[in-house]
């Protein structure tokens, strides 16, 4: 992922600059890439001891640049933390992203925190709360790019 991350940044350099540097020059075919705005709110499922719901698989070719996440859980005993776990390598163990939930009263938790995980095409994504809770939703924010 940091290799990506420099890539990235390498171009954006470049273009600012107006030319390509030695680096950015070596760089992959797949390196340049489009992006648009995306954001999704996610109902979650909750069993009483916590709630969950699994991203849908970005497309072949795109990965998504998570940068914020807000979620919202209520209930007699609301998500008290949670996490965003997201493959990384084939096969590979999942990276987890930790969330902080805020507490707003007795019954009502939120999560507002921003954040920098890349979630590669048809890779397994899934944002959890724990503690409890009877009712959840999560928003998703951030850029799909569109690998070339």
């Amino acid at each position: 992922m940091f290799a990506t991350n420099l890539a990235r940044l390498a171009l954006r350099f470049a273009a600012a600059l107006g030319t390509l540097s030695p680096l950015a020059a070596a760089l992959p075919a797949h390196a340049a890439m489009t992006e648009v705005y995306y954001q999704r709110v996610f109902d979650l499922g909750c069993d009483g001891s916590r709630c969950n719901v699994k991203l849908p698989k970005v497309a072949a070719g795109k990965q998504l640049n998570v940068r914020w996440l807000s979620c919202y859980s209520e209930g007699q005993t609301p998500a008290i933390n949670g996490d965003l776990s997201f493959e990384d390598l084939p096969g590979g163990k999942p990276d987890v992203e930790y969330l902080t939930p805020i507490e707003v009263d007795a019954t009502t938790y939120f999560v507002v925190q921003e954040t920098d995980v890349l979630i590669l095409a048809q890779k397994d994504a899934t944002i959890e709360l724990y503690g409890g809770g009877a009712a959840a939703s999560c928003t998703v924010i951030g850029r799909l790019q569109t690998l070339s």
